[in-house]
């Protein structure tokens, strides 16, 4: 019902011999994808290992337009509290190889009015054994926070090129409760006025699931 101007990613780097600096509205792959309005520094301490920090504000990840990347808050009663500015800071490392990529690292997310603030570290990663075989995973493990001390994301997958011709993978995976909140509340009219539960449409989203898949072609043409 009205004009959405959504800003993606807007950023500037500064690149140097061992340390590159970014300052913007960036993503940070490498700690769970996490979005902030600010700073990021890699600094890289070999051909294969990277570490790196940030900090900045955290938009709201169900914003589509400027205008709501910082929601105005409300308490318990519904009185409006001013706009909710969360901050977000953390870091971790990276290594990269030509068969193996991965990152460890710690983020929190602290907001300065209403919720409770966030802590979780995060781990993700893929390894080409050979050809033939690629291993992958994420997790993230909520350490402290409204959700308390949980698994709150966590995949594992294999797949397997037996052939030009055949392919199969498995894969298990538990939907993050971030993820159900966030899906729950595009139902609800105001998510931040009134206290409103709408159970339905989380129940039907799976949160645990195991997966397998093969894939084979049947021509004469590869």
């Amino acid at each position: 019902g009205r004009d959405e101007y959504d800003l993606r990613e807007l950023w500037l780097v500064r690149g140097g011999k061992r340390s590159d600096i970014f300052i913007g509205r960036q993503f940070i792959p490498d700690l769970a994808a996490i979005k902030i309005d600010g700073i990021r520094i890699d600094y890289a301490s070999s051909r294969k290992f990277t570490l790196l920090g940030f900090a900045g504000t955290h938009p709201m990840k169900t914003s589509r337009s400027v205008g709501f990347d910082y929601p105005v808050g409300r308490d318990g009663a519904g009185t409006r509290i001013g706009r909710i500015i969360p901050v977000a800071f953390g870091g971790g490392a990276a290594y990269r190889t030509q068969a193996a990529y991965g990152a460890v690292g710690g983020v929190a997310i602290v907001p300065l009015k209403a919720e409770q603030p966030r802590v979780f570290a995060t781990a993700n990663g893929y390894w080409r054994q050979s050809p033939k075989l690629d291993l992958y995973h994420f997790a993230v493990l909520d350490l402290f926070g409204s959700a308390g001390f949980q698994i709150t994301n966590l995949s594992v997958g294999a797949q397997f090129k037996a052939g030009q011709r055949l392919r199969a993978n498995a894969a298990l995976s538990r939907v993050d409760t971030e993820t159900l909140n966030t899906t729950a509340q595009t139902y609800l009219r105001d998510p931040g006025g009134a206290i409103v539960t709408n159970e339905t449409e989380v129940l039907r989203i799976a949160s645990d699931q195991a997966r397998a898949g093969l894939s084979a072609a049947l021509g004469k043409v590869q």
